[in-house]
C-alpha cells in the first residue's frame, strides 16, 4: 500500500488559495478530467495551531471557540490535505482509497458526477458552513453535523450553493465494496446522514483522516478493518436516526410493515391511512426510501415468506403464501421466482439440512408491552 499526499485543484483547494475556475464542469482547468492534477506543485496550507490537549480530540466547536478567543480563524485544527492510498494486492476488500479535509469559499467548486472517470463511493462530513448535493433532480442542503453519500461516477452533483460562503468538510473515498451498505442507508434515510458534530462517528471521522495524514495505516488489511468498522458505524448510525424521525411517509412504512399479511392491503388503503394521495406518496416513498411503496411491500412480504420456509416446516405453500398476504399460491410462486430465482419449495429444500435455523434481522427486535 502506497500512501500520496497532496493538493489537488477543484477538489481539495486548501483555504480556498487553489480555486477551480469558470469553465466546462466548473472546476480547474489545469486538472485531469476526474479533477486530479498529475503532479500536484502548489505550496501546502500552513498547519493551524496545535489545539488538541493532551492527545485528546477536540471537538469542532470547542475549537472554533479556542480559536477566535486567540483571534484565529475559525478552521478545523488539523492541516487541511488530501492524502490517496494505493494498494498493490488484487483482493476485493473495501478499502479507503482518499481522505481530505477541505475548506471552500468560491461558488466556482462544483463536482458533477456524470462527468468523473474514477471509480469510489464518496462520504463528505459537513463541518462548518453550507454544501449542497443535486441526486435525481432532488437539491438537498448539506449542513454542519450531516453526510452525504454517492456512488461516483453516477448522476448527481455537489457544490457550494449561493446562499453559503463557505464549506468545510472531511471527504473519505472508499472501494466500491461499500455499495450494499450505502444502497441499504438510501433506503432508511436517503442521500443524507445526520451525524452530529460531537457525536462517536465524528470523532472516528477525525481519527480516520489524521490516521491518513499520519501514514499510520501499517497494512492492507488495517485500512480495509477501519473502513469496514467505519461503515458498519455509519449504517447503524442512519438506521438510528431513520428510526428516530416519524412523519407520513415514515407511518405508511410502518402501516406495511405491520399489515403485509392482509391480503386486502393496497395503495389506497395505505394512502388512505397516511393521509395523502397516492401521487404524493409515491414521490415522497421513493424520495425517502429509493423504492416505491409497491416494491417495498413485496420485499416486505418475500422476506416474511422466506423466514417462514425457513422456520417451519409444517407450512404447505398455500398456507405460507395466506400467512404473508398472498390470496393465490400460484401467484405468491411466481412472484417468489421472479425476486430469488427459484420456486419456494427448492428455497425451503435448502435450508432443510439444519436443526434450528436462527433467523438475523438487520434492527434489534422491538419487544412487545
Amino acid at each position: 500500500m502506497v500512501k500520496y499526499c497532496g493538493i489537488r485543484c477543484g477538489r481539495e483547494a486548501v483555504l480556498s488559495k487553489c480555486r477551480s475556475t469558470p469553465g466546462t464542469g466548473r472546476t480547474c482547468p489545469s486538472a485531469t478530467r476526474d479533477g486530479r492534477r498529475d503532479k500536484p506543485r502548489l505550496p501546502a496550507a500552513p498547519k493551524p495551531p496545535d489545539l488538541v490537549p493532551d492527545g485528546k480530540i477536540l471537538t469542532f466547536p470547542a475549537a472554533c471557540a479556542t480559536m477566535k478567543a486567540e483571534g484565529g480563524a475559525a478552521m478545523y485544527p488539523l492541516e487541511h490535505k488530501s492524502v490517496g492510498f494505493r494498494f498493490s494486492s488484487d483482493l476485493s476488500l473495501l478499502t479507503l482509497k482518499g481522505a481530505g479535509l477541505q475548506l471552500v469559499e468560491s461558488h466556482t467548486y462544483c463536482w458533477d458526477n456524470r462527468e468523473r472517470r474514477d471509480e469510489h463511493c464518496l462520504v463528505q462530513f459537513c463541518l462548518d458552513g453550507q454544501g449542497a448535493l443535486l441526486l435525481d433532480g432532488i437539491c438537498y442542503p448539506v449542513r454542519p453535523g450531516e453526510a452525504f453519500l454517492v456512488d461516483i461516477p453516477g448522476k448527481s452533483r455537489y457544490f457550494l450553493p449561493d446562499d453559503s460562503d463557505r464549506w468545510e468538510f472531511f471527504f473519505f473515498e472508499f472501494s466500491k465494496e461499500c455499495l450494499p451498505l450505502l444502497r441499504r442507508i438510501y433506503g432508511h434515510t436517503g442521500p443524507v446522514v445526520a451525524v452530529g458534530l460531537d457525536s462517536p462517528l465524528a470523532r472516528q471521522m477525525d481519527a480516520l483522516y489524521t490516521r491518513a495524514l499520519q501514514d499510520q495505516f501499517a497494512t492492507l488489511y488495517e485500512n480495509s478493518r477501519l473502513a469496514y468498522g467505519f461503515w458498519m458505524d455509519l449504517t447503524a448510525c442512519a438506521l438510528s436516526a431513520a428510526r428516530d424521525s416519524l412523519s407520513r411517509v415514515d407511518a405508511a412504512k410502518a402501516f406495511m410493515d405491520q399489515n403485509y399479511a392482509r391480503q386486502d392491503l393496497n395503495l389506497d388503503r395505505i394512502a388512505d391511512h397516511a393521509g395523502l394521495s397516492k401521487y404524493y406518496l409515491c414521490k415522497e416513498f421513493q424520495r425517502r426510501f429509493g423504492t416505491t411503496p409497491g416494491r417495498y411491500l413485496r420485499e416486505i412480504r418475500l422476506a416474511k415468506a422466506c423466514s417462514l420456509l425457513m422456520t417451519n416446516t409444517d407450512y404447505t405453500m398455500e398456507e405460507i403464501a395466506n400467512r404473508v398476504g398472498y390470496s393465490s399460491n400460484n401467484y405468491f410462486g411466481k412472484v417468489f421466482r421472479a425476486e430469488k430465482g427459484m420456486p419456494p419449495d427448492q428455497y425451503k429444500r435448502q435450508n432443510a439440512r439444519y436443526d434450528l435455523v436462527r433467523s438475523v434481522y438487520e434492527t434489534p427486535k422491538i419487544r412487545q408491552e
